[in-house]
C-alpha cells in the first residue's frame, strides 16, 4: 500500500472515472442499509479481525466451518468468503460439501487463494471454487499469475480478479485485459496487521451481496477500507493502535470522505 502525505489532495477524476466512483459510493451506502450476512469460511488467524471489520461497516457475519452445517449456513447467507489461509481437514471437507449445493454455487463468492502456489492441496480447493457460477478472486500478484497464467482467460464463473499490491488492479476477462481499474489508496501499516487482507476479502463479499456489478463492488470495498486505513494511520503510533483506530474509522466513515480521498485510474 502506498503511503500518503496528510496534505496530499487527489487529482480531479475524469468523467468516466467519476461515474464509477459515484456508483461505488452508492454501493457502500447499500452495504450499510441492507446489512448483508457474509458466511466466512476463512483462516483461523483472521477470524476476529474479519468479523470486527464486517461489523464496523454494518454487515453481519457467520463463520460456520463444520461440514455438517456449513451448507445450511451458506445457503441462507447473502454472500460467501472462501479463504484458503489455513486449509485444515474440516475446511477442505466444507469446500467439497459446498460445491455440491447449487444454491451455494449461485451466490456471490469471494475466493482468497492464500499461498495457492505453494501447495497442491490449496490449488485443488481453489480450482473447485473457481468452477462455481459467481466468483470474484482477490489475490496478490504471485497467486494471480499462478492461477491465471499470462493471457489465459478467466473461467466462465469468474466475474473479476482483484490483484492487490501497492496499487490494486481490478480485471475482467483476464489479468492482461485493458482497460482495467487501478486504485492507489492505502497505507503501509495495513501489511503489519495480521488478517487485514483477509478481512478485505470479506468486505468485498459483503458489497457484492448488494451490488450486482463486481467491478463496482471491488472498487467500493478497496476504497472504503484503504481510505479508512490512510485516515487511521495518521492517528496511530504503530500497528497496535492502527488496528483499533481502523475499526473506529470504518464505523464512522462516510461517502463524502471516500469521494474526497479516492485515487482511481481507468
Amino acid at each position: 500500500m502506498l503511503p500518503k502525505h496528510p496534505d496530499e489532495r487527489p487529482e480531479a477524476v475524469p468523467a468516466n472515472q467519476s461515474d464509477l466512483l459515484q456508483r461505488s459510493v452508492r454501493a457502500f451506502g447499500l452495504l450499510r442499509t441492507r446489512a448483508p450476512r457474509v458466511q466466512c469460511l476463512t483462516n483461523t488467524v483472521a477470524q476476529q479481525i474479519t468479523a470486527n471489520t464486517l461489523l464496523a461497516l454494518g454487515a453481519r457475519v457467520s463463520m460456520a466451518s463444520h461440514p455438517a452445517e456449513v451448507v445450511a449456513m451458506s445457503e441462507t447467507a447473502d454472500a460467501l468468503l472462501i479463504n484458503l489461509g489455513t486449509p485444515d481437514a474440516a475446511r477442505l471437507d466444507a469446500v467439497a460439501a459446498l460445491s455440491r449445493s447449487q444454491r451455494v454455487q449461485s451466490k456471490p463468492v469471494l475466493l482468497d487463494p492464500v499461498f495457492v502456489e505453494h501447495s497442491a492441496l490449496r490449488t485443488d480447493a481453489a480450482r473447485t471454487v473457481l468452477g462455481w457460477k459467481k466468483v470474484v478472486v482477490k489475490a496478490n500478484a504471485t497467486e494471480a499469475s499462478y492461477l491465471f497464467p499470462r493471457h489465459a482467460p478467466f473461467p466462465e464463473g469468474v466475474a473479476a480478479m482483484i490483484v492487490t499490491g501497492a496499487v490494486d488492479h481490478i480485471h475482467v476477462g483476464s489479468v492482461t485485459d485493458h482497460p482495467h481499474v487501478a486504485i492507489s489508496n492505502g497505507d503501509p501499516l495495513m501489511t503489519k496487521v495480521t488478517g487485514l487482507g483477509c478481512a478485505l476479502g470479506a468486505v468485498m463479499a459483503a458489497v457484492w451481496a448488494v451490488e450486482d456489478d463486481p467491478i463496482i463492488a471491488a472498487m467500493a470495498s478497496l476504497l472504503t477500507l484503504e481510505i479508512a486505513a490512510e485516515l487511521a494511520a495518521r492517528k496511530s503510533s504503530g500497528p497496535g493502535t492502527f488496528a483499533a483506530t481502523l475499526l473506529d474509522t470504518l464505523t464512522t466513515i462516510e461517502a463524502d470522505i471516500i469521494l474526497r480521498h479516492a485515487k482511481i485510474h481507468v
